[in-house]
């Protein structure tokens, strides 16, 4: 571990002033943040589904939406929500994502203390800032998504295995409740099983790290990352009869999404410098750099890490970018060593806390504007009509009504009304009309049945009144809201 000697050197200050630069860099990026979570937007299908749940635990309904127990998304990231909503007893957006700041703050804590753990106090506050700077990390403050939870909790499993093996074993049993909170935020976490494997192949020949496999602080992490566990597949196999339903749904979701896609292996290798910033990955590359030709073994650990990650995810033939956020902290931490360790091989080395925080300062004046504008021209399909819509639907739909939709997630948020998904054929369309309320139909999404869009063009050729019949649009966007037992007598009359 390397000693600075830009720190005092007394324990009591020392650790002061740590305390005092992670406050001081958590204060900073919850006030940069915050205007994140703020823009006008609304929730898009995963952030509603997490929403809903979060809303159905509050009220004593369970892990479900509109009734129907949820088999797919882990626990821990609706109950963050959840427990959001009942501290604060606000359902907007902003305040959701409040939970979600909370969460990227974390993260940035976790990234700042295992690089110093590794490195030095300098080395960590770099590789924080770098992190808080990416234009993706603004993208996902911005979000209801289980990005950040995961991030901080994968991030801390990796790194923890790491400590614990080389430097300090209790860190053991941080890394393995951070691998359970990981599990429990996204099945993702599964991928900590191939990484421990390399982690302690790598340690295989090192009778201290042998022995530290051996030690009561893994064994107590393997015990705490089972009670932290079962409880949950316990419930996904009393609800459902299969514990491993959750997982067995999600390996699935990449091979069947969007099957008419295929997008180039290359897409995330070319695309991460933007995800980065081009100064941040110029920074993560000479920091890989300098941890091969100085043979730095933590060094080494996080790119292989980092390059696992996103070697498994180019399988893949359908790519967006929020799929590889798992790799941003350890670019962060490759970029705060990259640049923390140049100015070390520089006469400058003494002066290095300062510049490096110049160095921080420029990277903060080129990124902040670049990361404000992604998440102010990020928009969600359909908004705002489709928001305007449900608002409007929300008005007009009794409470205990039942609503038709392809989008039931967002739809059963923002209406707070029971929703089921529009039938598969046209054919059943009559029958599932009459026992319900409204029908919504959109020509933006995806999974809506072909027959929808048709449908939806043939009423107003019916001359439906304005209590029966609403469409709203844009240039981008257009929702139908149809009186349900309207549409049922009309298909009913018309015949097969």
């Amino acid at each position: 571990m390397l000693s600075p000697s830009s720190f005092p050197q007394r324990p009591v200050a020392r650790r002061l002033l740590i305390l005092l630069g992670h406050a001081a860099l958590l204060l900073v990026f919850g006030w940069l943040l915050d205007a994140a979570r703020r823009c006008p937007d609304m929730l898009m299908w995963d952030e509603a589904e997490y929403a809903s749940i979060a809303r159905s635990v509050v009220r004593g309904e369970g892990f479900s939406i509109s009734g129907q127990p949820n088999s797919l998304r882990p626990p821990l990231w609706p109950l963050a929500i959840a427990a959001r909503l009942v501290v604060s007893g606000d359902e907007s957006d902003a305040s959701l994502k409040v939970t979600t700041l909370v969460f990227v703050l974390l993260c940035i804590l976790v990234v700042a203390v295992i690089t110093t753990r590794l490195f030095d106090e300098t080395t960590g506050w770099i590789a924080a800032i770098c992190l808080g700077l990416m234009p993706e990390m603004w993208l996902h403050a911005g979000s209801l998504l289980s990005e950040p939870a995961f991030l901080a909790f994968f991030t801390l499993a990796v790194g923890g295995l790491y400590i614990g093996l080389h430097h300090d074993s209790r860190w053991l049993l941080i890394s393995a409740a951070g691998a359970a909170l990981a599990l429990l935020t996204r099945y993702t976490a599964l991928l900590l099983g191939p990484i421990a494997v390399v982690f302690a192949g790598s340690a295989v020949f090192n009778q201290v790290a042998r022995d530290r496999w051996r030690s009561r602080w893994a064994m107590g992490g393997a015990a705490t990352a089972m009670l932290l566990l079962i409880p949950w597949f316990v419930r996904q196999q009393m609800t459902f009869g299969n514990a491993l339903i959750g997982v067995t749904r999600s390996s699935q979701q990449l091979l069947v999404y969007a099957p008419g896609v295929s997008m180039p292996w290359s897409f995330y290798v070319v695309g991460l410098p933007d995800l980065l910033s081009w100064p941040v990955a110029a920074a993560a590359s000479a920091g890989v750099l300098w941890g091969v030709v100085r043979r730095n073994r933590a060094v080494l650990h996080i790119a292989l890490t980092t390059v696992g990650l996103l070697v498994w995810f180019s399988v893949y033939r359908y790519k967006e970018p929020r799929l590889i956020a798992a790799v941003l902290p350890f670019c962060a931490m490759l970029a705060g060593i990259g640049i923390v360790q140049t100015l070390n091989e520089t006469p400058a080395r003494r002066w290095r806390l300062p510049l490096s925080l110049i160095a921080m300062f420029a990277l903060g004046w080129h990124n902040v504007p670049m990361a404000r504008q992604a998440v102010e021209q990020r928009v969600t399909a359909g908004f705002p009509i489709f928001a305007e819509a449900l608002h409007e639907l929300k008005r007009r739909c009794p409470t205990d009504g039942l609503i038709l939709s392809s989008n039931v997630p967002v739809t059963a948020w923002y209406t707070d009304r029971r929703v089921e998904p529009l039938p598969a054929q046209g054919s059943e369309l009559a029958t599932r009309a009459a026992q319900a309320n409204w029908i919504v139909i959109t020509n933006f999404e995806a999974g809506q049945p072909a027959y929808a869009k048709d449908l939806a063009k043939q009423i107003p050729r019916l001359q439906p009144s304005a209590a029966q019949f609403m469409f709203l649009h844009d240039k981008q966007s257009a929702v139908a809201l149809i009186d349900a037992p309207y549409l049922a007598r009309h298909l009913r009359a018309e015949g097969p």
